[in-house]
């Protein structure tokens, strides 16, 4: 386990050293938890977001589509990402 020091600022932040952040996949503007364990030792760990998180946040205004419409939807836009070179996964 590699150690880091970090100076708590008049503002009551610290930086996140480059390592540690690139170790944790985190970036500016990415949300951490943070947990205080009974030894006093601080556990950081990066927040992601779920599908379920995420469902509800883009609104659709346009008409109801039916299940055979999604369907038929989802093939036309699997073949034109076949056309196209891609995989459609």
């Amino acid at each position: 386990m590699t150690s880091h020091v970090a100076t708590l600022s008049p503002k009551g932040q610290i930086t996140i050293p480059g390592q540690l952040r690139d170790a944790l996949g985190i970036a500016a503007g990415d949300r951490v938890e943070l947990q205080v364990l009974r030894d006093g030792t601080v556990l950081l760990r990066p927040i992601t977001t779920t599908l379920d998180e995420l469902f509800g946040s883009m609104p659709y205004d346009g008409p109801a589509r039916s299940i055979a419409e999604i369907n038929a939807g989802i093939a036309e836009a699997a073949a034109e990402a076949g056309s196209a070179g891609r995989d459609p996964a």
